[in-house]
């Protein structure tokens, strides 16, 4: 049909056949044309769910984030925690890292919620805390909080909780436990599902030198309400009340 129109509107400027169809002008033509290809491009749609988009990535309508909930101040009123990076090899005959305070290290764990024997401290809700052991100020950002097996980008701050200096240079950076408790209330629950990305890269690494500023991503890979918890100085043991070993979870909501 558009080759016929455009031969009618050449052939009459040629002298040719007159009293034929009416000629279509050019620009017409055109016009229908590119109104189809829209109305074809935004009838179009996506192939994949929108909250797991077809190259992995997390993202949704409504993201997620920090699980609202009462302010950490398992700290207050307790001495912060100095450490010393010459505690960090110390095993003591005890065989490694028990994943959190030995016996005999309250490191200022006493009179915490959830502890019951269990090594960690209670995962707080919000953005901002103190460790396990009153040692370092953790915070945390992220991007919008989505399923995705990309995962979600975390910028987590660490800081002394002595001084307020930075806590930088840690070995390959923080590690990024992250999974779905069976009780979010019991510390040591660490539940029946683990985030893919717990054990193929847990690693947050520093942005610059200097900064204490940890960067990397956390997978969500089902919705849930998830703990993520930020191991410092895992490299090290956790015997001494002075090794930089620390923990600070956090509960977090996935949609």
């Amino acid at each position: 049909m558009l080759r016929t129109s455009l031969s009618y509107r050449f052939g009459a400027h040629a002298g040719g056949v007159r009293g034929g169809p009416r000629s279509v002008p050019l620009v017409d033509i055109c016009l229908a044309a590119g109104a189809i290809l829209v109305t074809f491009a935004c009838s179009s749609s996506p192939t994949t769910p929108p909250s797991v988009q077809s190259d992995g990535s997390a993202t949704c309508s409504s993201p997620g984030g920090a699980t609202p909930g009462p302010v950490d101040t398992h700290c207050q009123g307790q001495p912060p925690q100095p450490v010393d990076l010459a505690s960090c090899w110390v095993d003591a005959g005890v065989g490694g890292d028990d994943g959190g305070a030995s016996s005999g290290d309250d490191g200022g764990m006493a009179g915490m919620a959830g502890m019951g024997g269990c090594a960690f401290g209670a995962t707080m809700f919000g953005q901002h805390g103190d460790d396990d052991d009153c040692k370092y100020v953790v915070s945390w950002t992220s991007d919008p909080i989505c399923v995705g097996l990309e995962g979600v980008e975390f910028t987590v701050s660490v800081w002394s909780l002595v001084d307020g200096t930075p806590i930088t240079g840690i070995p390959n950076g923080l590690v990024a436990e992250a999974f779905i408790p069976t009780n979010p209330d019991a510390s040591c629950d660490v539940g029946t599902h683990g985030s893919p990305g717990s054990a193929s890269s847990p690693y947050l690494t520093e942005v610059a030198a200097g900064t204490g500023v940890y960067k990397g991503p956390v997978v969500f890979d089902i919705p849930g309400q998830w703990t993520v918890r930020f191991h410092i100085h895992e490299e090290c043991y956790d015997v001494l009340p002075t090794s930089p070993h620390g923990h600070a979870a956090f509960r977090v909501t996935v949609p």
